[in-house]
């Protein structure tokens, strides 16, 4: 016997399928914009205009009226294996986005720093003894919005002291790169700076803008570190003469990241890069470097 059917169109969408007779005066989500439907039983009443939404999609509401569930969940998981990998590719773009904007948020507390005294903060600040007692993570504090933070944290006494540790767990987010899962929970920074005689950060001396001869644009101010394995209070960071200079050689000790290809940067004039792993090691040395008098093509920095 011939099974007869009408033209039902969705009120909400417009999205136009087939239906048989028997499922007249039953109800379901519909598949394309997920609003409850209802199918009239009076199948004049479902006519509705030409629409060039007219999709097989809408064959899902009928598989689950008529207890399809099994060919439903199939059908989800067909569209879920075509659109995962578009909503992966668009978590992995913001991600590196957010990225890009914390190094312009901690390039910018620099400068604010830079402003207020002159000078950029050094790498840490030592004892008498030339031990390093406090990272420029927590000197850039008020800069970065934490004056709270910073009037708790005890100057006078190391990072580690019984005062200093009760804080070790409120890292800023600005120090996070949202594609490290651990970077938050562990209180691990991944932005460090290069401590070295030649770049912006020699240990517990400040240098000045007037100081990068080679140019803010085409010095290294910030570097993304992939596990820096300390506490963002620690006064750790990487030292230039213990790296090999390439981009995701050795996560605990160069410019790394959870990035596809390479890893970001920011310049001393504030502005963020990423070094893909290919750059040359004698370009991030040159870049390093505050008064080398190297060249570095612009092309390296526009990746």
């Amino acid at each position: 016997m011939k099974i007869m059917s009408f033209l039902f169109t969705c009120p909400f969408c417009q999205t136009r399928t087939e239906v048989p007779d028997e499922f007249a005066g039953q109800s379901g989500p519909c598949a394309v914009c997920g609003r409850t439907i209802v199918i009239p039983r009076d199948p004049a009443s479902a006519a509705a205009p030409e629409s060039s939404k007219t999709s097989a999609s809408m064959v899902f509401i009928m598989l689950l009226i008529a207890g399809g569930a099994l060919f439903a969940i199939a059908f989800v998981g067909l569209l879920v294996g075509f659109l995962f990998p578009a909503f992966n590719s668009a978590q992995v773009a913001s991600r590196k986005v957010q990225c890009d904007a914390n190094l312009k948020a901690i390039a910018l507390a620099m400068h604010q720093y830079h402003d207020q005294y002159g000078c950029f903060p050094p790498a840490f600040v030592a004892d008498g003894d030339g031990k390093p007692l406090h990272s420029w993570r927590v000197l850039l504090l008020p800069q970065l919005g934490y004056s709270g933070l910073y009037n708790q944290y005890d100057l006078n006494s190391p990072f580690d002291s019984d005062t200093n540790i009760q804080l070790a767990g409120r890292m800023p987010p600005e120090y996070a790169c949202p594609s490290d899962p651990d970077a938050t929970i562990l209180a691990e920074p991944n932005y460090m700076v290069v401590v070295g005689d030649r770049t912006m950060f020699p240990g517990d001396k400040s240098t000045s803008f007037a100081q990068l001869r080679d140019g803010s644009s085409q010095t290294i101010m910030l570097v993304e570190v992939c596990q820096s394995g300390v506490n963002w209070m620690e006064p750790v960071d990487l030292k230039y003469d213990k790296m090999l200079l390439e981009i995701n050689a050795d996560e605990a000790a160069e410019i790394s990241s959870h990035h596809e290809n390479g890893a970001h940067i920011a310049t001393a004039d504030g502005m963020p890069h990423f070094l893909t792993n290919q750059t040359p090691p004698h370009y991030v040395s040159a870049m390093l470097s505050i008064s080398g008098g190297e060249s570095v093509p612009s092309a390296v920095l526009d990746q």
